[in-house]
């Protein structure tokens, strides 16, 4: 699947090692769609000077951001807990995915505001 953002092109291949939905329950964002694919999933097309560096906590993960507008549409990381390297793509960047595939999908919550990675959270009702 193509993902185009201003100066970004990445693509992300499903069926190529990807996971079920994820729905993050994150302190800097409650509401971020990601799906996790293996590193050999994806793979960025162009823009990569156009991409900044950030983390924060445990440094177990990179943040991604366009320079230009701010955009985080993907991240890499590595957790024993998700199987080793993943990135993680934002499907608010994805270009060719309809509501209706994204209604289908399957989702999975996790409590990251909580550092509860391995179970939702106790409410999921707003996400």
């Amino acid at each position: 699947m193509p993902l185009r953002r201003g100066a970004l092109r990445r693509r992300h291949r499903p069926g190529g090692g990807h996971r079920p939905l994820q729905l993050l329950d994150l302190q800097q964002d409650a509401r971020r769609w990601g799906a996790i694919v293996r590193p050999e999933a994806f793979r960025l097309l162009e823009g990569e000077a156009a991409l900044a560096d950030y983390q924060f906590g445990t440094h177990s993960m990179h943040y991604r951001f366009c320079r230009h507008c701010g955009i985080q549409p993907f991240g890499t990381g590595r957790l024993e807990q998700l199987g080793g390297d993943f990135v993680s793509v934002n499907l608010a960047c994805l270009d060719d995915v309809t509501p209706q595939e994204l209604a289908d999908a399957p989702v999975r919550h996790f409590d990251g505001q909580h550092d509860n990675w391995m179970n939702p959270p106790a409410v999921t009702g707003h996400l």
